[in-house]
């Protein structure tokens, strides 16, 4: 079975992406997905832990995440995709990165902005930064 990371952030991008990944199972091939949405750390929580407590950050943060998520859920329900998602914290490219190294993930499916190759090294990406941290295949889906 073919164990398929999906960075989701609830973006048309990223719904484009799993869809990709939707369509391996329907050509046959048997799949597991794991989705994952993940929350940067904020840059200065000083400020904010003035108005609310760590814990309280995190909740809220964890509660976006799962928004983020429950698209892409209901999508892979409903094709019939077996599935498991998470939360994580830290930076975006680097968290995706590790989260498939420690789960035995077979490739990386995500969307991209849109952006063309020049903007991208430019500018940099996400989806950039991912296919240099990792040994595995990386689809990018625009």
């Amino acid at each position: 079975m073919l164990n398929i990371l999906v960075p989701v952030d609830g973006s048309e991008n990223a719904r484009r992406a799993l869809e990709h990944v939707i369509g391996l199972k329907e050509s046959g091939q048997p799949i597991f997905v794991r989705l994952l949405n993940v929350q940067s750390p904020l840059q200065s929580k000083v400020s904010l832990n003035a108005i609310a407590s760590q814990a309280t950050l995190d909740a809220y943060f964890r509660e976006m995440g799962e928004e983020a998520l429950a698209a892409s859920l209901a999508l892979l329900h409903r094709a019939q995709v077996p599935c498991e998602h998470a939360v994580e914290f830290g930076p975006p490219a680097k968290t995706i990165a590790d989260y498939a190294q420690k789960h035995g993930c077979h490739r990386i499916v995500m969307g991209t902005r849109g952006m063309g190759v020049v903007s991208n090294l430019v500018v940099g990406s996400i989806a950039y930064q991912v296919v240099h941290l990792t040994q595995l295949p990386v689809t990018l889906v625009q």
